[in-house]
């Protein structure tokens, strides 16, 4: 990671240089961003922060990031303890000797061998990470958090190593190593999608919003204009359809078997079998309020309007 220090309102500072260095490529942490399988951000929000101006770009950590970055040592440590090894500090900036747009800054180097990337994760994503000891060769292996198989492929196509460790501590008690190898196949495809993200923050053109939030933000408000459809156009509105159609059964079997319960609940508070509480229904009061004036574009289909086709009148 690039070292950085974090001020009195635990905001993180980073110098001038730094910040240049940040918005020059893309770093192992955002790669999984930028292929759209990071939990946290999207595609939109790495080009807005490549092509937002430097200043605006620094946020107050979360918990868990300022608490992953206090403990980082914590890991290494018992890391090169367990493993009887020797890590050692990586603060250069790795850049790709081709693709000068592929960034890495590694939290650890293991002498004579690969490199060391720590992590902590919550007990609720304990199930989400294999056996310690497993070695992952390929995506497909799993054994970890996308997001984080995509983090250390970009570390070992920036630094032309073959191997990596990924040390993590998970809820405070759970400490578990995973081997990785370089995996050729899955980094040729990466530099190529992250070829083709670094040309829109060359162009400064945004790239496709993958989720509501990303598509509110590039359009808020309509500008009054009618796009024409095409014909993959209305088979995507007539499968919308025809989900929607899905949906109202299910819900409708929903309503009826819940209502069934709730008779047999009558005025219960529960549904208990062999002592284990099942079904809750109990009062609830609620205060009455004003919803805030707000914004919005809703997505609305007139199915009437659709042409026909040989599955007949789309209503």
């Amino acid at each position: 990671m690039m070292r950085s220090t974090v001020n009195a309102r635990g905001r993180i500072v980073l110098t001038a240089s730094q910040l240049a260095v940040r918005q020059s490529g893309i770093g192992a942490s955002e790669a999984a961003a930028v292929l759209g399988v990071s939990p946290y951000r999207t595609p939109l929000d790495v080009w807005r922060a490549k092509t937002a101006p430097p200043e605006v770009q620094d946020a107050a950590p979360s918990e868990a990031a300022h608490f992953g970055h206090l403990l980082e040592d914590v890991v290494a440590r018992e890391y090169a303890r367990r493993m009887d090894v020797r890590v050692r500090r990586s603060n250069r900036t790795w850049r790709h000797p081709e693709h000068h747009w592929m960034l890495a800054h590694l939290d650890r180097r293991v002498e004579g061998a690969g490199i060391l990337e720590c992590k902590t994760a919550g007990a609720w994503r304990g199930s989400e990470w294999a056996d310690s000891g497993t070695v992952i060769e390929r995506a497909e292996d799993g054994g970890i958090p996308d997001e984080y198989y995509v983090q250390v492929q970009h570390q070992l196509a920036v630094t032309e190593l073959g191997e990596a460790d990924v040390a993590v501590l998970i809820g405070g008690q759970d400490f578990r190593i995973y081997h990785l190898r370089r995996d050729p196949q899955f980094i040729g495809a990466l530099i190529e999608i992250e070829r083709d993200f670094w040309s829109h923050v060359e162009r400064r053109s945004a790239p496709a919003p993958t989720t509501w939030q990303d598509l509110t933000s590039l359009y808020p408000r309509d500008d009054g204009t009618a796009v024409e459809a095409d014909s993959d156009d209305i088979e995507r509105i007539r499968y919308l359809l025809t989900l929607r159609e899905r949906m109202r059964e299910d819900r409708a079997t929903e309503d009826a078997i819940k209502l069934e319960l709730a008779r047999k609940l009558g005025a219960g508070d529960s549904l208990v079998y062999d002592g284990r509480v099942l079904v809750t229904r109990r009062t609830q009061e609620r205060q009455a309020y004003t919803v805030a004036a707000s914004t919005s574009r809703p997505l609305r289909i007139r199915a009437k309007a659709l042409p026909q086709s040989q599955w007949g009148d789309p209503s």
